[in-house]
C-alpha cells in the first residue's frame, strides 16, 4: 500500500469520528452549572465533553420558597439560568441550541397538577400546583412527566423550543408557580414537594448544520434530574368582623338578655381561642350603673351548635374559624355571644341603666 493511500484512509477515519461524535446523544452532569463551558478543559479527547454544552445555574438542590396569603392563584416566580450551546471546536461553545424540558415529581393525574404536601406534624393536607417556565419570550405550562414543547409538525420539528445562548451565555429562565385551584383554602403550615428538571437539546448537528428535530427519536446533549424543592408557606391569619352593640331586653321573671352574631375567619378554618374581658370586671362580668350587676357571657359556634360559658379574661380554646375571610359577606356568620342578667340581679338593681364594654379577642392556636 502506498503512503498516499494510507494518508487518505487516516483523513477519512478522523472525519468519521467527528461525525459520529456530533450526532450521538450524550449526557451532561452539570459539572459547570453557571459558567460558559470553558471551565471544562479542552483537549482532543474531550472536545465533545457534553458538560460544556448544557448547564443549569441556580436551581440544583435549591429550595424555592413561596408565601401564600389569602390572595387566590399566583404564588410567585423563581429565577435561574440555562446554558445550551454547541461547538465543533474551540474553548467556548459558540452556537446557541434550543431545548425542551421535562419536570418530574409527585402529581395528581385527575387535576393534572403537581402535589405539595403539608408537613406531617400538622396533618397531611395537600394542594396542587401548576409550574410554568419562561425564557427569551417563550413561555410554556409544564404538565407532569411531559416533554415541553411537544412536536408540532409531521417531521417532528418544533418552532417554540426554549432558546439557548451563543458563546456559552447563561440565558435567564423564570419558574412560575400557581395553585391549580385558585380558591383552595389552605391550613397554616409548610407545603412542599421535591421535583426534577431535565433538559434535552433536540435534533442533530452535521455538516449541513443544525437540524431541529424534537420527536423523542433524536437527541443531542441532555441533562437529566436536576433536583429542586418547592416550598409553600401559608401565613396564619385570623379576622373578627360584624360585632355589634347589644341592647338587653328585660323579660319579667326571666331576667334580661341579648346577643350578637359575628364572623371569625382563619386560614384554612384553623382553630382559635376566644377571650372576653369586662371593662368593669375583675374575674367577673359587671354592668355598671349607680351600683353593679353581674352578668354571664356565653359563646356559641353556630354551624356546630357548640356553646360554652366564658370566664372573664380566660381564653376558651378549640373554636374552628370560617374559611372565607368575611364569612361569605357576613351571610354565614359563625359565632354568637349571648349576654344574660339573672332575675335575682335585677331584683337588686338601684338604677335604670347599666353599661359595660365587653372586649372580645380571638387568637390562632
Amino acid at each position: 500500500m502506498s503512503p498516499t493511500a494510507r494518508l487518505v484512509l487516516l483523513v477519512l477515519n478522523v472525519a468519521l469520528l467527528a461525525l459520529t461524535a456530533g450526532n450521538s446523544a450524550a449526557q451532561s452532569t452539570n459539572a459547570d452549572p453557571c459558567g460558559n463551558g470553558a471551565a471544562i478543559p479542552l483537549t482532543t479527547e474531550n472536545n465533545y465533553d457534553r458538560n460544556r454544552f448544557v448547564g443549569v445555574c441556580g436551581l440544583e438542590n435549591n429550595t424555592l420558597t413561596f408565601t401564600h396569603k389569602d390572595t387566590p392563584g399566583y404564588l410567585g416566580e423563581y429565577p435561574f439560568s440555562v446554558r445550551s450551546c454547541f461547538v465543533e471546536w474551540g474553548e467556548i461553545c459558540t452556537t446557541a441550541l434550543p431545548y425542551t424540558v421535562i419536570i418530574s415529581g409527585e402529581y395528581d393525574k385527575k387535576e393534572e397538577g403537581f402535589i405539595l404536601r403539608r408537613d406531617r406534624g400538622q396533618g397531611n393536607q395537600a394542594t396542587n400546583i401548576n409550574i410554568t417556565l419562561s425564557s427569551g419570550g417563550v413561555r410554556h405550562l409544564i404538565p407532569p412527566e411531559t416533554e415541553v414543547p411537544a412536536a408540532t409538525t409531521g417531521d417532528g420539528s418544533v418552532s417554540s423550543m426554549f432558546p439557548g445562548g451563543t458563546n456559552g451565555m447563561q440565558v435567564p429562565v423564570a419558574l412560575s408557580v400557581q395553585l391549580v385551584d385558585p380558591n383552595d383554602k389552605l391550613k397554616p403550615g409548610v407545603y412542599s414537594g421535591t421535583f426534577t428538571l431535565s433538559i434535552y437539546q433536540c435534533g442533530t448537528y452535521a455538516g449541513s448544520g443544525w437540524q431541529s428535530v424534537c420527536n423523542g427519536s433524536v437527541r443531542y446533549t441532555y441533562l437529566e434530574n436536576i433536583v429542586f424543592t418547592i416550598e409553600l408557606r401559608t401565613e396564619s391569619t385570623i379576622d373578627l368582623s360584624g360585632v355589634e352593640d347589644i341592647a338587653l331586653t328585660f323579660t319579667p321573671g326571666e331576667g334580661a338578655s341579648g346577643s350578637t352574631q359575628f364572623c371569625v375567619s382563619s386560614s384554612g378554618g384553623a382553630l382559635f381561642r376566644i377571650t372576653a374581658d369586662s371593662a368593669n370586671g375583675n374575674g367577673q362580668f359587671i354592668l355598671q350603673g349607680s351600683d353593679q350587676l353581674e352578668y354571664s357571657t356565653q359563646a356559641k359556634h353556630l354551624p356546630s351548635g357548640r356553646s360554652e360559658q366564658l370566664q372573664e379574661s380566660q381564653p376558651s380554646p378549640g373554636w374552628p374559624g370560617h374559611t372565607d375571610s368575611q364569612c361569605q359577606g357576613n351571610t354565614q356568620e359563625n359565632m354568637e355571644i349571648l349576654i344574660k342578667v339573672d332575675q335575682s340581679q335585677i331584683n337588686q338593681a338601684q338604677d335604670t341603666q347599666y353599661l359595660d364594654t365587653l372586649t372580645l379577642t380571638v387568637e390562632l392556636e
